[in-house]
């Protein structure tokens, strides 16, 4: 039920379209965000209006954050993706390319966890590896684990890496470097330090297995470790997630596509990436940011706004002189 006004100032009942309102109630037919206005069948009369007032107003912005709510998960997945295709993981192109993208921002913090950024968050997902992924359609997937098995009481949550994940300098990925990943990711991360308030233990079981054992049952278990921004849970060798979570880390070894090319590295300029040949990509098709992630390029260069702007910048300024 919506609550109207007609454009006498009469209080009048809506409902949705199809229903049948009481007495001279009027159906609403149509509701526009962008106006702010609802358009009415006026059942006494017979007529059409469009009425914009304080409560349609009132309607549209409950009706905007609902959809804000509904839909932040997926438009974030999407931007996300849409930078993916940016980062060498979706254009189907020859091997042995270069891709040289200007960035909407310049990579000044090489941390993820330390900062929100989303520059930085992209820089994360071009080096780094998740244990969980979230789809083109919101739902979380498998992608560093390999198996995850939940006890009846949902208070046990057992995760198994799959084969094949290496390190960018050749050491194979553990659970212990996962655990210690998880723990610096949720002393930074609001998210991450809600679930951490659920988690009585979080321990190594074998080099590829590790247990998060609950105080009680939450659903925050796979909504932390598979969100897709900022601050994205990425797993780093246990030598550098121990590094103190308001510290930067200073060693930048990932497990993704890409290795980051630091010796290439010029804030303001430019910043390099190099596809990781023993990158190992899940089986299945690439969807939003799970599935199989194929790098299409041999390197990536970001160019910063900065550099590629000075040419025009000059010219304008010499024109005013």
């Amino acid at each position: 039920m919506v609550q109207v006004r007609n454009g006498k100032g009469d209080s009048t009942s809506g409902t949705g379209p199809g229903d049948s309102p009481p007495g001279n109630a009027a159906t609403v037919l149509a509701v526009s965000s962008v106006s702010c206005k609802i358009q009415l069948l006026d059942h006494g009369t017979g007529d059409y209006h469009r009425v914009p007032n304080l409560n349609a107003l009132k309607f549209a912005g409950k009706f905007r954050q609902r959809e804000a709510k509904m839909g932040y998960l997926r438009r974030s997945t999407i931007r996300i993706v849409a930078a993916t295709a940016l980062l060498g993981l979706a254009a189907p192109v020859h091997a042995g390319k270069t891709l040289r993208a200007v960035m909407h921002s310049d990579l000044k913090i090489l941390d993820p966890i330390w900062t929100t950024a989303y520059i930085v968050r992209n820089h994360g997902y071009m080096i780094y590896d998740t244990l969980f992924a979230t789809d083109a359609n919101g739902e979380i997937k498998p992608q560093m684990v390999g198996k995850y098995d939940v006890s009846p009481d949902n208070l046990t949550h057992t995760f198994t890496l799959r084969d094949g994940l290496t390190w960018h300098d050749g050491q194979p990925v553990t659970a212990a470097d996962c655990v210690a990943s998880i723990n610096r990711w949720a002393a930074r991360d609001s998210a991450g330090q809600k679930l951490m308030t659920f988690v009585s233990d979080l321990k190594v079981v074998d080099a590829k297995t590790f247990v998060m054992q609950l105080k009680e049952p939450t659903g925050l278990v796979l909504l932390g470790l598979g969100k897709p921004s900022s601050n994205v849970p990425f797993m780093m060798p246990k030598r550098v997630a121990e590094t103190a979570p308001n510290t930067q880390i200073s060693d930048f070894t990932g497990s993704g596509p890409f290795v980051f090319k630091r010796d290439e590295w010029k804030p303001g300029d430019r910043t390099v990436y190099v596809k990781f040949d023993k990158y190992l990509p899940r089986s299945e098709a690439a969807s939003g940011l799970a599935g199989g992630k194929v790098p299409k390029f041999d390197r990536i260069e970001w160019r910063a706004i900065l550099a590629i702007s000075k040419p025009s910048m000059r010219c304008s300024q010499a024109k005013s002189t």
